[in-house]
């Protein structure tokens, strides 16, 4: 498990994300979200003491049952040059616009590049429309 604080990204404070893979990832699909939200708890509690308090908010993505996605996110595919592949899937195609974690070089295959990549094709939305 990971965990990412996103003060360190954009200023939000008091948001920590934990990421998840392998066998573990598929078994927490199963857990009901309290259970999910104990063991990541007690995680934290190993590494950094017994002060970590409770969240005030905990949600569960459940990425593997996602019809769309089914778990999957963009890896750099060997021998080619990732950041122009990045920068080619998220040019727009006539009036229709592009985003996601695999349009965003700087944070590929994580939920803040498909949420950064997503403000900037609204924010390019806007000026297309405004045009």
């Amino acid at each position: 498990t990971t965990f990412f604080n996103l003060n360190s990204v954009n200023g939000q404070k008091n948001v920590l994300i934990g990421y998840v893979g392998g066998q573990l990832a598929n078994d927490i699909e199963s857990q009901p979200d309290a259970e999910v939200k104990e063991d990541a708890l007690t995680s934290l509690r190993v590494m950094f003491g017994d002060d970590i308090p409770e969240p005030t908010d905990f949600v569960v993505s459940r990425w593997m049952e996602n019809k769309y996605s089914r778990g999957a996110y963009s890896f750099p595919k060997e021998n080619r040059k990732h950041k122009r592949d990045c920068k080619i899937l998220a040019e727009k195609v006539g009036n229709v616009f592009f985003a996601g974690e695999a349009t965003y070089y700087d944070w590929y295959a994580t939920t803040t590049g498909a949420y950064l990549s997503g403000q900037e094709a609204a924010m390019d939305i806007s000026s297309y429309l405004l045009n």
